[in-house]
Parts: C-alpha cells; structure tokens; sequence
C-alpha cells in the first residue's frame, strides 16, 4: 500500500501550478496509448506520446520533461536501455521514470527494474488508471496537477431479460461483471487490423470483453488473460440452434422446442441443446 507522499526531494524543483506537468509516454500499443493520452490529459497532464525507443530519446532532447512512462518492451531499444541513457543525461537524471510491463512483471522483475535500471515505480499491466496515477502521485509528490485524475469507470449496464427473446442475450452487458476489465479503450479498424488487436490484447493477458459493432450487428469477444474463451453475436443466424438447423443437425421444430426449455428454465440455448 502506498503510504502518503513526503515533501519533495530537494533536487525536484516544483512546478508553479500555472505551469502544467510534461509526461512522456513510450508504448507501442496504439490502444494503451490513447487510454493514458486520454486519462493524463484529463488530469491535467501535458502529454507527448512515442512508440518506440529511439524517438523516445530524441523526443527527450527535444524538449525537458517532468516524468516518463515508459513501456519495458519496445521496438529498436529497450525500455531499461532509454531508461539508462536518459538518466545518463543531465537533463534526465533527476527525472523520474514510471515503467510498465505486461510481460516482464514478477516481483522480481519489478523489483530490479527500480533498484536495477532505475525506475522511480513499477506498475504491471492491465493496469487500473486508479493505480497509475496513485505511482504518479507517489513519484510526483508536490509537483502533480492540482486537478484531479479523470479515471474512466466502466458501468455496469442495464441487462435485458435473457428469457424475453433468444437475441436479447447477446445485446446484452458488454463487460461481463466476473471479468470487467480494468480500464477501456476505444478504437476503429481503420487504426490497427483486427489481428493487431488480439496480439495486443494476447500480450497484455487481458481479462475482459471486447466489443466489435458494424451499423446493427453486435459480437462480443471474452478474454480470460489475454486467451478468447467465448464469442456472443446479436445476429439470430449465428445463433448456435439456427447454425444446427442450417447444417441439418436440428429440425426447425426442435430449435423452437430448445427455446421454449430455454425460456422456461432459465439456461442458455446450447446447454439446453445438449
């Protein structure tokens, strides 16, 4: 648990608080990325955002920052190697530097990455935005933005009646309430191909659901630690006693006697199939 910031460090200069607080973040993945763009800047954060290690370096001489981000795994250089040569620098070497990993993330390998390669915190991905900004905080102390973090909640919605209409379950909750995921994201696949996401997902071990919509039609993906384990869709077609009736597997009248049980006794339509 993090106990409450001290006064700070007498090499950090604090920063007036018209003056807002550069964050450099440095993480391949085009999804995180646009969630902490999103949350830091909604806390009051002046964000820059690079994609690998080397532009993160020369980024860094470009222009002074107050804290870094900084992704382990990156193309070109590693994020123990920017963190070395950033703090290598005058410039950089007071500057804190906040690492996260979906990969290398055992106690062990948090620990050695702030006693070995100098991190300031640690933070293992999937992340809550809450436990961010909290390592933010702790590194920060009086220099973090006087507004306060804008943390993205995922509701809880509204589900409909699974026993009303055999559709309805599949356009029901979006985040599955025994798997919500810790934060969310946004995206179209114009930005990064479908296959690109699972990767992206696959890396990070997410446990949650991922929503893909085109006009009306509805699928759901669940992940458990980044591996799929199921798929709902709104569309009656792909529905498991339509896909049955179509390949001759099941006669129209026993697709609708499997709904009835299904209304009648509460249960999904494939458990009452089998």
């Amino acid at each position: 648990m993090l106990t409450t910031p001290g006064p700070a460090a007498p090499l950090l200069k604090p920063v007036a608080s018209s003056e807002p607080v550069h964050v450099l973040v440095v993480d391949d993945d085009r999804h995180v990325q646009r969630m902490l763009g999103d949350a830091l800047r909604g806390a009051g954060f002046s964000v820059t955002m690079e994609r690998d290690g080397e532009s993160a370096l020369q980024a860094f001489e470009r222009r002074p920052f107050d804290v870094v981000v900084l992704d382990v795994l990156l193309p070109l250089l590693n994020g123990y190697e920017v963190a070395r040569r950033i703090k290598s620098t005058p410039a950089g070497a007071q500057v804190p530097v906040l690492m996260i990993s979906g990969i290398y993330k055992s106690r062990l390998q948090a620990k050695e990455a702030v006693e070995r390669h100098g991190a300031a915190a640690f933070v293992a991905k999937p992340f809550k935005l809450g436990a961010l900004f909290e390592k933010l905080r702790g590194v920060l102390k009086d220099r973090y933005p006087a507004t306060p973090p804008t943390q993205r909640q995922v509701p809880e919605p509204a589900r409909p009646d699974p026993l009303a209409d055999p559709r309805a379950e599949a356009e029901a909750a979006q985040v599955d309430s025994a798997a919500a995921p810790a934060a969310s994201a946004r995206g179209d696949f114009t930005e990064a191909p479908f296959a690109e996401v699972l990767a992206s997902l696959h890396r990070q071990g997410v446990t949650g659901a991922l929503l893909l919509r085109r006009e009306k039609v509805k699928k759901i993906i669940y992940f458990r630690q980044g591996v799929p384990v199921s798929v709902k869709s709104n569309r009656l077609s792909e529905c498991l006693g339509r896909v049955m009736v179509h390949e001759g597997m099941l006669s129209e009248a026993d697709c609708e006697r499997s709904l009835q049980r299904m209304k009648a006794a509460g249960r999904q339509q494939g458990t009452v199939l089998i």
